[in-house]
């Protein structure tokens, strides 16, 4: 009788946690998720450090986005002298996602100049597929003091086989 109680517990215990991790996965891999890899196209006002001044339109930039399924990011944009970034990003509820990456800023000589920290709030269509944004960009010098900012928009597309 002990053992067919054992069992039986064991066996609760066993599906409860099969439950716990299919959620965590479904969660993880299905509907509202970011995991994956995005093309970006970034709008950014006029005037901005990155945009050329002689442009009157706002710029627009390509850009990459991987993120994963433990909340690290890595993302490239096409702008000379700013690295790749590396950050994490967060669920904030419904379709709704917050990004926040640092990159290395270099002067044309190659020479470090700073950081800059870009933050970005993305709302993810239903299927996963698509997002729309906008993002601000804290630029800081080599001690950590803020220098300069600008705001922009962003419009993703997942990466499909």
């Amino acid at each position: 009788m002990r053992t067919l109680r054992a069992v039986s517990l064991l066996a609760v215990v066993l599906v409860t946690l099969a439950g716990s991790v299919a959620s965590a996965q479904s969660s993880a891999w299905g509907w509202g998720n970011i995991s994956g890899s995005w093309r970006i196209q970034v709008t950014i006002p006029p005037g901005a450090s990155v945009c050329p001044a002689t442009v009157p339109e706002p710029c627009v930039i390509a850009a990459m986005s991987t993120a994963s399924v433990d909340g690290t990011v890595v993302q490239t944009a096409a702008i000379p002298g700013v690295s790749t970034g590396h950050g994490a990003w967060v669920h904030t509820g419904g379709r709704r996602y917050r990004v926040e990456s640092t990159y290395f800023r270099f002067g044309p000589d190659g020479t470090l100049l700073g950081t800059s920290v870009t933050v970005t709030r993305m709302d993810l269509d239903l299927y996963s597929r698509h997002a729309e944004g906008d993002f601000t960009n804290t630029v800081f010098d080599l001690s950590g003091n803020a220098i300069g900012s600008f705001t922009g928009s962003a419009s993703a597309d997942k990466i499909r086989p």
